[in-house]
């Protein structure tokens, strides 16, 4: 019989893209004491992946995997293995994840969002963005606005 395993995906490591301490919910929960934004996945290799992510941002998987140690076709077979989706989509949508909390909880600049997940243009950052939402972050916010006056 073939075991399925739960795949692992961004949603389920992302917390939170600021530096704070967990909370004592989040500790009950196992998130370790000196987390990074980040719950732990019970996988070492999947939490490095989400830490660089979070850490340097956008780069090419390349990137990635040189500074993991292992090499481009390693790593994007390991994360396709383990959450079922590809690595570059695995990065977008954890940066995606990290954009609407900035966006929700900062007054900063599309600019200044863009630049902190590594996009060399905010255009760029856009185009992803809205790839992935349906909207432009300037619409994600101002909708969220409205939501949660």
């Amino acid at each position: 019989m073939e075991e399925k395993y739960k795949p692992i995906l961004p949603e389920d490591l992302f917390l939170t893209a600021f530096d704070r301490q967990p909370t004592e919910v989040e500790l009950w929960m196992g998130v370790p004491s000196d987390f990074h934004g980040n719950r732990a996945s019970g996988n070492n290799f999947m939490d490095l992946f989400a830490y660089l992510i979070r850490k340097h941002g956008r780069k090419d998987i390349q990137a990635y995997a040189k500074l993991m140690g292992v090499s481009s076709a390693d790593l994007y077979g390991a994360i396709r293995a383990m959450s079922g989706i590809g690595a570059a989509e695995w990065r977008n949508r954890y940066l995606v994840l990290e954009a609407k909390e900035l966006l929700e909880k900062t007054t900063w600049e599309i600019r200044r969002i863009s630049a902190r997940l590594g996009f060399s243009q905010p255009s760029v950052f856009s185009k992803l963005f809205q790839t992935y939402t349906g909207k432009q972050p300037f619409e994600w916010r101002n909708n969220w606005r409205r939501r949660n006056r």
